[in-house]
């Protein structure tokens, strides 16, 4: 009976959380995280965060409208995501403004040349934090990738460059970025809690695993006297 009560503890534990690489709280400044956009200002602010210190992004009302956030290109956050066993994301987002239409993560190699994107939700509550992520496999092909709900800038934009192919651009990330879209100019986020993690076992791993440990417990309970 103590192997039925190991296998329900796995079920109850359900897909844990990965392993953390890289994590930025946010507990002294903006930590390397600037405007991805020339219509975004970021700002740290030391508390109101998830807890303590966060920064905030904002649209600048001097210049063209274009999406708002932050992103980084320090080392801890870059680079090859396969090679360094990266496969899952997370960020504590609180929407300030009643005006967004759209949260993701962005990865791209460089400056100049589009990226992959992920839908991080497709609501919007305001004056909350909640944690939003996901888990990925570096090495997808783009088929793949689409299938698990990653995007390129040119299926958000007709008019954009294409992007290169989704392994390679984990392969070799330059930038890793929080995107913010709205409807109009005044509008405002609060950022925390930025951290890259180990790949997150597959479902069909965990009920596999789930089934052959039930079968063993299932032995064992028959043989018991």
């Amino acid at each position: 009976m103590k192997t039925l009560g190991l296998l329900g503890g796995l079920f109850l534990a359900g897909i844990a959380p990965a392993a953390i690489i890289g994590l930025e709280t946010f507990d002294t400044d903006e930590a390397g995280f600037v405007p991805n956009t020339i219509a975004s200002v970021v700002a740290y602010s030391a508390g109101g965060g998830n807890p303590d210190g966060h920064i905030q992004t904002r649209r600048d009302l001097g210049e063209p409208f274009f999406d708002i956030g932050a992103l980084n290109s320090d080392a801890r956050f870059t680079g090859d995501y396969g090679a360094d066993g990266i496969g899952s994301m997370t960020v504590d987002l609180n929407f300030m403004t009643s005006n967004f239409t759209g949260a993701w993560f962005r990865v791209r190699i460089d400056a100049v040349t589009n990226g992959w994107l992920f839908p991080l939700t497709a609501a919007f509550p305001t004056n909350v934090w909640n944690t939003y992520g996901v888990a990925f496999n570096p090495v997808w092909t783009d088929l793949e990738a689409r299938a698990a709900g990653w995007v390129t800038d040119e299926d958000l934009d007709a008019l954009a460059n294409p992007s290169p192919s989704f392994a390679s651009v984990m392969a070799s990330v330059g930038y890793a970025e929080v995107r913010l879209g709205s409807t109009d100019e005044s509008t405002l986020a609060g950022i925390d809690n930025f951290g890259l993690g180990a790949p997150v076992p597959e479902p069909s791993t965990l009920i596999l695993l789930g089934c052959g440990l039930g079968l063993i417990a299932l032995r064992r309970w028959r043989r018991v006297p």
